[in-house]
């Protein structure tokens, strides 16, 4: 995976540039929601961003879509389906080569093994994230360490080095 700056900014917009108009404007619109806290809105215009770019056969689209969808799951606490949503996600910016994908991938994924206790496997993930993030040069690998950082500092963090949920064998580490 080619992770200098220049080529992950350029590879980034050749996919946005990729998306179907009415897809990436579902996107925008379930971001918005999102970003007003209207959780439910933003899944259900993210899933009809996702049902469209499958139709369109638009992976890029795809993609962009299943992020937001992910989001608004975890934060309507459905982290079974915001799991499963993220690991679609992550595959995807595998196979369409997005370090910047891979790297918000595996913070969500993070987030989700912390919510759920799994707390050596979320910094295994928010670690290999911020990794990413810095060789992209990118200032997101600050927001991932503050997540690492509260997770670390927190007194629910007693699991075991080493313990948690197995591997997940789509995410490569």
């Amino acid at each position: 995976m080619n992770t200098n700056p220049e080529t992950g900014k350029q590879r980034l917009e050749e996919l946005r540039n990729e998306i179907p108009l009415p897809v990436l404007e579902l996107y925008k619109y379930a971001g918005e929601a999102c970003g007003k806290g209207d959780y439910l809105e933003a899944e259900k215009v993210a899933l009809e961003g996702v049902t469209l770019a499958m139709a369109d056969k638009s992976e890029a689209g795809r993609l962009w879509c299943l992020h937001i969808l992910g989001n608004a799951l975890f934060y309507l606490g459905k982290l079974a389906e915001s799991r499963k949503t993220h690991l679609e996600a992550l595959s995807l910016c595998q196979k369409l080569v997005l370090p910047s994908g891979i790297a918000s991938s595996l913070n969500n994924l993070g987030l989700i093994d912390k919510e759920e206790g799994y707390f050596y496997e979320a910094r295994k993930k928010f670690e290999k994230s911020i990794s990413i993030y810095n060789q992209l040069g990118s200032s997101r690998e600050s927001v991932v360490e503050k997540h690492l950082c509260d997770m670390e500092n927190s007194n629910e963090n007693t699991e075991p080095s080493g313990a948690g949920q197995p591997d997940d064998p789509s995410v490569t580490l």
